[in-house]
């Protein structure tokens, strides 16, 4: 088993719970397949934000903190930046392009660099722009 799913299963997850939080996933499976990646990303989102953010805190800000403050979310991104988007490639140029781009909710520049903090930002930060465009 990778690690994003040895860190899904260390979460104390029960019943409903577990077959909600697995529905997201196989949703996104679903809806990649389809074409549909807005939605297949939302649903992804979903089963981010359900294996690290703690319950009621859903404001970006706190999200984002959610997300920095789990180590397994830190090595999982940690792992796949340093497994999957090698210097150069189409999908690194893409990430760094929207890293350059990331703005507060006043709409001031905030740039961040290519690591975990960064990611977690653009997530963040997509889920919102597809949310509320």
């Amino acid at each position: 088993m990778n690690d994003f799913g040895q860190a899904i299963l260390r979460r104390n997850f029960h019943g409903r719970l577990l077959n909600q939080f697995l529905a997201f996933y196989r949703e996104g499976q679903n809806d990649w397949n389809e074409g549909r990646f807005i939605k297949s990303f939302l649903n992804f989102y979903f089963v981010l934000e359900g294996a690290f953010s703690e319950k009621d805190r859903w404001r970006n800000y706190e999200t984002r903190e959610d997300l920095l403050s789990s180590s397994a979310f830190l090595q999982f991104v940690g792992g796949t930046i340093n497994d999957e988007f090698k210097p150069g490639s189409r999908l690194r140029w893409w990430l760094d392009k929207m890293l350059a781009n990331l703005t507060d909710n006043k709409g001031r520049p905030i740039p961040k660099l290519f690591d975990a903090e960064g990611i977690a930002w653009v997530l963040v930060d997509t889920r919102g722009s597809l949310l509320h465009f």
